[in-house]
């Protein structure tokens, strides 16, 4: 006799309805986001970087961002496909149509394919700019800058020294109790990590010193150990490979103690410090559009005038041989990296209205980009140039007797530049469009790849056979109720993301506040006065640099080149 009656769902059906239930009202929230963007005018930047998953897929995930914070749009499982140009633009023409165009910015993990992406996506909609990513391309930057022969000789020194206080146990704990704290490790995949290396060693100089000098590290140099293979690329791998005790002990010795090592660190920091604090000030949450521009102008003349003043009141100078390295390297990363919205953050940023006279090349692409967005309407774009042009000169709605450049500037009333915007520019509502489209906008695929640690609690090793569609569905619903928690509570976002700016080496106050008034508008102002400055130059320039440079080879800095031949 068959018997009837209703069978309970198991758990893991149980289990799969309550999580398509979470993940349709998930993708109803996005919809309900991309209708209020297009409600409200607002724009966001569509972020997009890739990662091989722990199952061996390589997927792709693309992000909405903007000053109201990241909403996740989707995962893409690129397994048997081929990441193009033509792939990209297709997948990016298609979020856009179904979020009503309110993307501004793309900006995407691979340099190389989002050049080849930019024509097929400008010819496709004159409004939409595609860019490669601040922190990406300056990680190359820096790469580069470390290519030089000085710097090379000292981060294989640095790296001995992290071995030894890191890796030797009987020498890390002696370092602790003097008080020592951690030394960050070298990346072979991250060069800014050479910075921070430098940075955590110039901070535990003192302990560094009484390491050196004690029993302890005297004891620990006398012990046998055994010898490792020595053909090796010192470079690559860990450095000091194949060194005994006593040799590493030397080398660390002779360097601790060397002035001359120590001033070469500080030189090191000193010509990364700016290009450092951009790194990490873009590397966040925080829309860095504003003062991207501002930040790279700075770095350039830095590099161009020659003229560096280290931590003790010394002065440095390149030779002419290194300086052009340094400048060509500077320039070349620019250029893959400059986009038009750099200009547009630049001109419109109310905190850097004094710092340029709005007549060279980011006036012409911000009144370039105006012609283009209004194309189809004439009038508003003729309105917007009067708006941009009362905005330059404090005239109508931005008068130069209100608090806007005053109590909301500066002091705990200020606002953001976008938030700015918004609250004074109600009756330049051309001249906000066109700041909605920049000033709220990231420079890098930061809020992206902080995606791939919500992955990781999803999709671990021991969990490599976990669907990738159920996977993305999980990571969608949490990235949706985070989205919605920040925005009903703004400090659940500080608790677990803190504000990178808060700290003084890369708080976007001394760039604002700190730099000065006379600052040059723009990077072809700049080049054009260097370039004239350089047309002056006595013939014997290179021969002053060059003796200039033999004199600060000291006799400790030739022995320690001789304890770094050890290595070649």
């Amino acid at each position: 006799m068959v018997q009837g009656g209703w069978t309970p769902p198991n758990h893991n059906a149980v289990l799969d309805d309550h999580l398509t239930k979470l993940y349709d009202t998930a993708k109803s929230q996005l919809q309900s986001y991309a209708a209020a963007l297009a409600e409200r005018k607002r724009k966001v930047a569509l972020l997009s970087d890739g990662k091989k998953m722990e199952n061996g897929h390589p997927c792709v995930n693309f992000v909405f961002a903007n000053d109201e914070g990241t909403m996740f749009c989707k995962n893409v499982d690129t397994f048997g496909h081929s990441k193009t140009a033509e792939w990209y633009a297709a997948e990016i023409k298609a979020i856009i149509e179904e979020t009503g165009r309110s993307v501004s910015l793309v900006i995407l993990d691979s340099a190389g394919e989002c050049v080849k992406c930019r024509g097929d996506l400008a010819a496709w909609s004159t409004t939409l700019t595609v860019g490669a990513c601040v922190t990406h391309t300056l990680d190359l930057l820096v790469d580069d800058i470390c290519k030089l022969k000085r710097f090379k000789d000292l981060l294989r020194t640095a790296r001995v020294i992290t071995k030894v206080v890191r890796n030797h146990t009987l020498v890390h704990a002696h370092y602790t109790e003097i008080g020592g704290t951690a030394i960050d490790k070298w990346s072979d995949t991250r060069q800014v990590a050479a910075v921070y290396l430098a940075l955590s060693l110039k901070k535990n100089l003192p302990q560094l010193v009484s390491l050196v000098l004690s029993d302890v590290f005297s004891k620990w140099s006398n012990t046998k150990h055994k010898r490792k293979p020595t053909d090796y690329d010192p470079m690559q791998g860990t450095a000091g490979q194949g060194k005994t005790n006593a040799q590493l002990a030397s080398i660390v010795r002779q360097a601790v103690q060397s002035t001359a090592f120590w001033r070469e660190i500080d030189i090191f920091i000193t010509v990364l410090e700016k290009i450092y604090a951009t790194l990490r000030a873009n590397d966040s949450e925080v829309p860095g559009m504003p003062d991207i521009y501002f930040r790279m102008s700075l770095g350039l003349a830095d590099i161009q005038t020659n003229e560096w003043v280290l931590p003790d009141g010394s002065s440095f100078k390149f030779t002419q041989a290194d300086r052009k390295l340094v400048l060509d390297a500077y320039k070349k990363r620019w250029d893959m990296l400059y986009n038009r919205l750099h200009a547009l953050g630049f001109v419109l940023n109310p905190y850097l209205h004094s710092k340029h006279r709005f007549d060279g090349l980011c006036m012409k692409e911000t009144r370039d980009f105006i012609d283009a967005h209004f194309a189809s309407n004439p009038d508003a774009a003729a309105r917007c140039h009067n708006q941009l042009d009362n905005f330059r000169d404090k005239r109508g709605e931005f008068h130069r007797d209100g608090a806007m450049w005053s109590t909301y500037l500066h002091g705990q009333h200020r606002l953001s530049p976008i938030s700015w915007w918004r609250r004074f520019a109600l009756m330049s509502g051309d001249l906000l469009e066109i700041a909605e489209c920049c000033l709220p906008m990231p420079t890098s695929i930061g809020s992206s790849e902080r995606l791939w640690k919500v992955f990781s609690w999803i999709q671990s090793k021991k969990r490599n056979r976990f669907e990738q569609e159920r996977a993305s569905r999980l990571a969608h619903v949490h990235w949706s109720l985070r989205y919605h928690a920040r925005l009903s509570d703004p400090r659940y976002e500080e608790m677990i993301l803190p504000d990178v700016t808060e700290n003084p080496m890369y708080s976007t106050d001394d760039v604002w506040d700190g730099a000065a008034t006379d600052e040059l508008d723009d990077m072809e102002e700049l080049d054009t006065r260097m370039g004239d400055a350089e047309a002056n130059e006595d013939d014997d320039m290179d021969q002053e640099q060059d003796d200039s440079q033999e004199q600060d080879d000291s006799e400790e800095h030739a022995r320690l080149r001789s304890f770094l031949s050890d290595f070649e």
